[in-house]
Order: C-alpha cells, then structure tokens, then sequence
C-alpha cells in the first residue's frame, strides 16, 4: 500500500508540526513521530480506525488532537 497526504493535508501537517515545536522544542518531533506512527498501522491494517462513510475511515492519534482521514 503507498500513502499519498492531501496537498491541502500535507500543509495542516507541516503547520501543525511548527506549532507544536515553537510552543515546545521537540514537540514537533513527537507530533511528527505519532502521524509516521498512526499511517504505519494504517498500511499494514488498511481497516484501522472508525468508519466515517462507505468509503473513509478516521485514525484518531493517541498524543494529539488530530486524526488521519484515510481513503484505501
């Protein structure tokens, strides 16, 4: 399975990522880590996460107020 980000995904990601690390150095690593984390579960169990419709399904992260949206 390849993993492919939004554009408009792969932007939040970055600016969320920047955020954390300026209100905390090293936080941004960590958010990082957590999304590499949560896309490695959904690559080898593409049925992870809440259904969200017939065809999208939500991965929540554990550390974070965010969720991958994912379409397999």
């Amino acid at each position: 399975m390849n993993i492919e980000f939004h554009p408009e995904a792969s932007l939040e990601f970055l600016a969320a990522a920047d955020f954390y690390e300026n209100g905390v150095p090293g936080l941004g690593e960590g958010f990082i880590s957590e999304v590499e984390r949560i896309t490695a579960l959904i690559e080898s169990y593409p049925a992870i996460g809440r259904p969200i419709d017939e065809v999208f399904r939500r991965a929540v992260l554990v550390r974070f107020t965010f969720s991958v949206i994912c379409h397999i």
